[in-house]
């Protein structure tokens, strides 16, 4: 017995049929497509050895590339200018971001939010399956970070890739940060408050 799911059922016919359940379906379809990008992503973190806590040091990595789509996909989000626009424009810009990624690696775009005020640190941002919720100033890094975990990658996967994807798309904004505890980078200014 195998747990493939089955992707056209239920049949178009039953549902029409039985309109209550498409919102089930959906859902439980939903489900297992997070569970199966989870259990790869967990796989490769193993054979890659990383831990699932965060890295002591901010990973970066020379070698590192980004596959076109999603290089191009990030160079748009830079056109937008992220940290000049305003904040409804930077959630917008984001979210087609992440439904862009989405559509390349294969997995649900997970829905975007900001809580609290749009100051302080961005650190108590988090993923939750299948949301993620930006707080604190606005943080490409941190929206990559997040972003990384749906697609079920650990925090020493979503360090590396968040912090080399920032340094390859934004490279002057990137020289003006620096590692900070466990976080990879933070405004030079920041550190120097602390």
């Amino acid at each position: 017995m195998t747990n493939e799911l089955i992707e056209d059922y239920p049949s178009n016919e039953i549902v029409n049929r039985h309109g209550d359940i498409a919102q089930s379906a959906m859902f439980t379809n939903f489900r297992f497509a997070l569970e199966t990008a989870f259990r790869k992503a967990y796989n490769h973190e193993k054979r890659e050895k990383w831990s699932r806590g965060y890295p002591k040091t901010a990973m970066l990595d020379e070698k590192f590339k980004l596959a076109p789509p999603i290089r191009k996909s990030l160079e748009a989000f830079k056109a937008k200018k992220p940290y000049t626009i305003s904040n409804k424009e930077f959630l917008d810009a984001v979210q087609i971001l992440y439904a862009e990624m989405s559509n390349y690696y294969g997995i649900p775009t997970p829905v975007l939010r900001h809580v609290g005020n749009w100051s302080g640190p961005s650190a108590s941002s988090f993923y939750t399956p299948h949301v993620i919720t930006l707080s604190g100033n606005r943080s490409v890094i941190t929206a990559l970070h997040e972003y990384v975990h749906a697609r079920g990658y650990g925090e020493t996967a979503a360090v590396w890739w968040s912090t080399n994807a920032f340094r390859l798309i934004f490279p002057k904004e990137f020289k003006n940060l620096r590692a900070a505890k466990n976080l990879p980078y933070k405004p030079r200014s920041a550190i120097e408050r602390e």
